[in-house]
């Protein structure tokens, strides 16, 4: 062996002691993009024209659950232009939140759960326009809600631009948002996202990220009154239509008791990642 091959011989032998490595460190990388979240399938193409109302007609009556831990409910499917989404929060102290700060929902197209392109719905209302609701709803509950939901017609794109841009429903037409009140007083959201602005493809066998979370607040709806000059809560004449119960927020003053609003606290707020993709 001449000098030349003894040289090639031993490059040879390095370039393997240091394949194995690189393959470990390249697994490791790879593992790190790839997502964790669980897979789940999108519901079948609508045969007709969807709704964006709130209301549960275009839906299967059983829904998905994001998450064992959280009582929030969700079905997806899509179309050719559209991805739509379907989310009902049963529970009082999410609803609340929710209404008070807003959720923000997140579309990943390589499947790699980041906050790629978003949008932030419901966007809370002013505490004077909430009085003014309360006033005109009077002591019918199921009337405030109706009012409250029909007012919730605008919506924040997230990550389109280098700033955050307010959508109405009524400019906007591809995207839509709805919010409505069930029978149960459940808080449904319901979403039309056109794919290509979401970098989705018509028609792929790809799954894709889609995320939920609840939006985090430096300051609660009591800290917002308070700097209005007000309280969420004030006693009021009921004979003006106006009392204590705001159920926005979940009840009376005399139910909350002192401890105040049913809410979450910062490290329970819902973010959750799931993979949807196409039946088998």
């Amino acid at each position: 062996m001449n000098l030349i091959s003894a040289k090639l011989v031993q490059l040879s032998l390095e370039a393997k002691k240091i394949a194995l490595p690189l393959s470990f460190f390249s697994l490791l990388f790879l593992g790190a993009c790839k997502s964790s979240s669980p897979l789940a399938y999108l519901q079948a193409a609508p045969t007709k024209q969807m709704q964006i109302d709130g209301q549960s007609e275009d839906w299967p009556k059983g829904l998905q659950r994001l998450s064992e831990r959280i009582n929030i409910q969700y079905a997806a499917k899509e179309d050719e232009q559209f991805l739509y989404l379907y989310i009902r929060i049963d529970e009082a102290s999410y609803q609340n939140y929710i209404l008070a700060n807003g959720a923000q929902i997140w579309i990943d197209s390589l499947g790699k759960d980041k906050k790629s392109l978003g949008l932030n719905y419901p966007l809370p209302l002013a505490t004077n326009r909430l009085e003014e609701l309360a006033q005109k709803a009077g002591a019918d509950e199921a009337k405030f809600l109706t009012l409250y939901t029909q007012e919730l017609q605008e919506f924040e794109l997230l990550n389109f631009v280098s700033e955050n841009i307010r959508v109405s429903n009524l400019a906007s037409k591809d995207f839509k948002t709805a919010a409505h009140f069930d029978e149960g007083k459940r808080l449904c959201l319901e979403f039309q996202l056109p794919k290509n602005r979401f970098g989705l493809k018509k028609k792929s066998s790809t799954a894709f990220s889609f995320g939920f979370f609840v939006r985090e607040t430096p300051s609660s709806p009591f800290d917002q009154a308070e700097q209005a000059g007000g309280s969420l809560f004030d006693e009021q004449d009921p004979q003006n239509g106006v009392t204590s119960s705001n159920p926005m927020l979940g009840g009376s003053s005399q139910q909350m008791g002192s401890q105040g609003m049913s809410m979450p606290t910062k490290n329970n707020l819902p973010k959750v990642w799931i993979r949807l993709g196409q039946q088998p």
